[in-house]
């Protein structure tokens, strides 16, 4: 939507550190949140790297980091520093845990947070181990939505008012405010959440089932009555709309596992889609569970929406999920080498020479893509 977002990028320690060295996951996920973005590439043990953060600072609007807390202020990036280089600069940081108690400088991934938050008591099945989501969920959803919530609120602070602020996102405590009716049933004399798989504590039948296929799957939901009824003709077991066991959403509930494997029975021999527009046709919910082939491939709303981007076979990215009527997003260009706008921000933003800029590169102040 038009902002020009730069990446300051660790020169020294290579594109390794910076662009996921953990798994291919974490270059995909590099590659799906960098489009448009310019690449800085700075050693910040140095002095004059130090100091072009400075100057961009003093024409910037918005300051992000998700260090720990003492990470900026020992390079002089304290909020009350980059206020007296700009009073209008919006600071963001989002330390693991708050820069204030005990475990201040404790730092932490997408499932660590999901760990300490209680999140991950909450996946799998009552009679298994618990398991992670097996992905920084925390990282794609809480965190994110409460940072951009934030940020806009302190961008709209600074247009009204002419001046900054420092926003303070714990990562942490965003993570705990998914909790939300476990929490409430734990507060309220409930008790501890039971981990319940793909069921559900008010719906039932409430499922993912097999298909027909190699790991292929349907998840199908009954809500009420009259979605009941249907389900039960379609899935030919019309006694069971008579059965004084599966009578009420209760007694459903009582019965779910003699449920789930009626449904299976009837699901197994067809194949997801099928599944899913039969049911739907009946007024069941009912929804193919996708893989990744499906949604790049095959999936006619999706390719519709032009939602994936393809700047070659191996470098494909999620487009802008929201469309503003006054205003048209545009990913023009693929995530940047590291380093690859290391020259025209500081020729073109911060109208530094070309001897300037040569200086700092010799230096090993700066980096550029090679």
């Amino acid at each position: 939507y038009g902002a020009e977002v730069i990446k300051i990028e660790r020169y020294a320690q290579g594109e390794r550190v910076n662009r996921g060295a953990m798994s291919p996951d974490s270059v995909v996920s590099f590659n799906n949140i960098n489009v448009n973005k310019s690449s800085l590439a700075l050693d910040m043990r140095q002095p004059q790297a130090r100091e072009v953060v400075r100057k961009l600072v003093a024409i910037s609007d918005l300051v992000v980091d998700n260090f720990s807390p003492d990470v900026l202020p020992k390079w002089g990036f304290s909020y009350d520093e980059l206020r007296a280089i700009n009073p209008r600069i919006v600071s963001v940081s989002m330390p693991a845990l708050g820069a204030t108690g005990p475990h201040r400088n404790y730092r932490g991934l997408g499932s660590y947070f999901q760990a300490r938050a209680a999140l991950d008591g909450l996946i799998g099945y009552p009679h298994r181990e618990i398991v992670d989501a097996g992905l920084a969920y925390a990282d794609t959803t809480c965190n994110s939505s409460h940072a951009t919530i934030a940020i806009l609120a302190a961008l709209r602070h600074q247009r009204v008012s002419g001046q900054g602020q420092h926003v303070e996102l714990r990562q942490l405590e965003s993570a705990i405010n998914f909790l939300g009716p476990s929490l409430l049933q734990y507060t309220s004399g409930g008790g501890e959440p039971e981990r319940m798989g793909s069921r559900s504590a008010f719906r039932s039948p409430h499922s993912v089932d097999r298909c027909a296929g190699d790991d292929e799957w349907c998840a199908i939901t009954v809500a009420g009555d009259a979605q009941w009824h249907a389900l039960c003709g379609v899935i030919g077991h019309p006694e069971w709309v008579n059965d004084p066991r599966f009578a009420s959403g209760s007694g459903r509930k009582s019965n779910e596992a003699e449920l789930d494997a009626g449904i299976q029975a009837w699901t197994e021999s067809r194949a997801p889609v099928e599944v899913m527009e039969t049911l739907q046709a009946a007024g069941v919910d009912a929804g193919a569970v996708q893989n990744i082939a499906d949604m790049l491939e095959r999936d006619p709303q999706v390719a519709h929406r032009g939602f994936y981007v393809r700047f070659a076979e191996d470098a494909v990215v999620e487009s802008v999920p929201f469309k503003l009527s006054a205003a048209t997003p545009t990913i023009q260009r693929e995530p940047p080498p590291l380093g690859a706008d290391s020259i025209r921000v500081l020729r073109d933003l911060l109208s530094m020479s070309s001897n300037e800029v040569r200086e700092l590169i010799d230096a090993g102040a700066v980096g550029v893509a090679e």
